[in-house]
């Protein structure tokens, strides 16, 4: 049984890293599949990881990144931008 503190904090950054260059999936998922590790372990490292200012979180912690290298802008590239409304739910502008 792994535990977090089996898992090497420079793995969970490389992790990030790939994730938010567009080279892999999310940490969790890709520490699984690559070194084994437990994906419920890899979020309590990545959780003690934002407490101590190592990475950084929006919403969501499988998306953080690493502390001062970038704002986190997620790009969807099937995303159509939503159309502004206006005070009237039936009319909507394009």
């Amino acid at each position: 049984m792994i535990k977090r503190t089996d898992i090497p904090t420079k793995d969970v950054i490389e992790a990030c890293r790939n994730f938010h260059a567009g080279k892999g999936k999310s940490p969790p998922v890709a520490l699984y599949f690559n070194k084994g590790y437990p994906e419920k372990a890899t979020l309590k490292k990545m959780k003690k990881l934002v407490d101590r200012g190592v990475l950084e979180m929006g919403l969501n912690i499988r998306t953080a990144w690493v502390a001062g290298e970038q704002s986190y802008e997620p790009t969807i590239s099937n995303q159509k931008p939503q159309p502004k409304r206006t005070k009237k739910r039936k009319e909507v502008i394009y």
